[in-house]
């Protein structure tokens, strides 16, 4: 049987630049969709966080990095950087929800206690 040239995958041979780029740049977009995934959540909210920010300072790492070493940016490389910009608004965001929301449970019980006489029972027993 006759092998069929066109078969075979033609990849690039990439210098050691562009191959460290391309890892990096991936590895911000990766981290960036982590962190955007888990600031939905309200316990993880701050790993996402987080991984936002590492992800938007790997992204613009890198992209000095190319810069200076001459090699084209990325396309994953921007990924990660707007998915760690939009991590640390949505972040921001959600943090100060979740924190407002405990807030007016912590007011909410405590002006449920004292309107029951829950505080009382404390105030008379350590007074007298």
């Amino acid at each position: 049987m006759e092998s069929n040239q066109n078969s075979a995958v033609n990849r690039p041979v990439l210098s050691p630049e562009e191959e460290f780029h391309r890892k990096e740049a991936s590895s911000s977009m990766v981290l960036g969709i982590i962190g955007d995934v888990l600031i939905w959540y309200p316990v993880l909210g701050i790993a996402g966080l987080v991984l936002s920010i590492i992800a938007l300072v790997k992204s613009n790492r890198n992209r000095q990095y190319a810069f200076s070493h001459g090699v084209r940016e990325h396309g994953m490389n921007v990924a990660g950087r707007w998915c760690g910009i939009g991590g640390i608004i949505a972040g921001a965001i959600m943090l100060l929800l979740y924190l407002a929301a405990i807030a007016l449970m912590v007011l909410a019980y405590v002006g449920f206690a004292r309107n029951t006489g829950f505080f009382d029972v404390f105030s008379t027993s350590v007074l007298h």
